[in-house]
């Protein structure tokens, strides 16, 4: 579960300062992402309790407003996590094997995911407190279930990237770095096969039974 955890990754931003009201909720576009379609890459560190060092992890990402998040770890291991907009989330491994994640928590964590990529502030509003301070932002969930494994979510935008910091429960914490994003005016099967980096197998799971 550790490993896919740590991919929770892309999306989930924000954290701590002056408390601004959901009245000045507009400054949140100034942290997340824009547009319906967009890729990237990320480095990331997970810091565990006991470890001395942290975990450092590579890949890239697809996202599409309608279909879901592609979340694609390209070392020290191979692994993919889908997380579709509408239904379960689903991991494939590096033998191409796939399953599905169906537990209460990988729901919650693909629904966050998606409205936080997607810059959903309706969302963010009945489900986060809001907190900005300097350049950075936080979110901490209002929900008791899911504050048991997500206390807050720190973005801070630099010139080139966006660096995302998550405090987990069991004092981990997941720092990532996006980088090199890119926009698209349409994102399909087809175009999300030839992005750099990502597994076909995952465009095509990603977009099984949409419209073309």
């Amino acid at each position: 579960m550790h490993s896919i955890f740590a991919k929770q990754v892309i999306a989930l931003l924000l954290a701590f300062a002056p408390l601004i009201t959901w009245a000045d909720a507009s400054k949140l576009s100034t942290y997340l992402p824009e547009g319906c379609y967009h890729s990237g890459e990320y480095q990331q560190q997970k810091t565990l309790v006991g470890m001395d060092k942290p975990l450092i992890t590579d890949g890239s990402f697809a996202f599409n407003c309608n279909q879901g998040l592609i979340w694609h770890t390209q070392s020290p291991i191979t692994e993919t996590v889908i997380y579709k907009a509408q239904r379960d989330s689903i991991i494939i491994r590096a033998d191409g094997s796939t399953q599905v994640l169906d537990s209460r928590v990988q729901r919650a964590l693909g629904k966050i995911l998606n409205n936080l990529v997607g810059g959903n502030s309706e969302y963010l509003q009945q489900n986060f407190s809001m907190l900005e301070k300097d350049n950075s932002v936080e979110l901490t969930p209002k929900n008791k279930q899911m504050q048991k494994f997500l206390h807050s979510l720190n973005i801070a935008p630099q010139t080139d990237s966006v660096n995302i910091t998550l405090q987990l429960a069991e004092q981990e914490t997941i720092a990532i770095r996006i980088f090199a994003r890119r926009s698209f005016t349409n994102l399909e099967q087809t175009q999300c096969a030839q992005l750099p980096n990502l597994p076909p197998q995952a465009c095509s799971i990603l977009f099984k039974g949409a419209k073309q």
